[in-house]
This record gives C-alpha cells, sequence and structure tokens, in this order.
C-alpha cells in the first residue's frame, strides 16, 4: 500500500503520516484509524522499548 493510499483509507493527513516515517509521537485516536483501515490492531503496530537508565 503506498502512503496515500493510506492516507485516504485511514482518513489521516500527509502531515502524520510524515510524522509517522520520522518517528514522532502520533495520537491514539490515529493509531485506531490506522488500524481500522488496515482490520489489524495496534499490537501489529507497536512496539514497547522502555527507557533505559
Amino acid at each position: 500500500m503506498k502512503k496515500k493510499d493510506l492516507e485516504k483509507a485511514a482518513g489521516i493527513s500527509n502531515y502524520v503520516l510524515s510524522k509517522m516515517t520520522r518517528n514522532e509521537n502520533i495520537t491514539v485516536e490515529t493509531v485506531g484509524k490506522i488500524c481500522k483501515a488496515l482490520n489489524c490492531t495496534p499490537n501489529d503496530m507497536l512496539e514497547f522499548v522502555p527507557d533505559s537508565e
């Protein structure tokens, strides 16, 4: 799937998608929209990595 296709399917902006490619924060609402468009769960998209101390 191309980025433009994901933008359209999930109803998100190019700006939000750009933030994702730069590893910047996005909202939980955005994650939900993407999961709905891709028919997946957040567990399929995200990985929790604790801060190193």
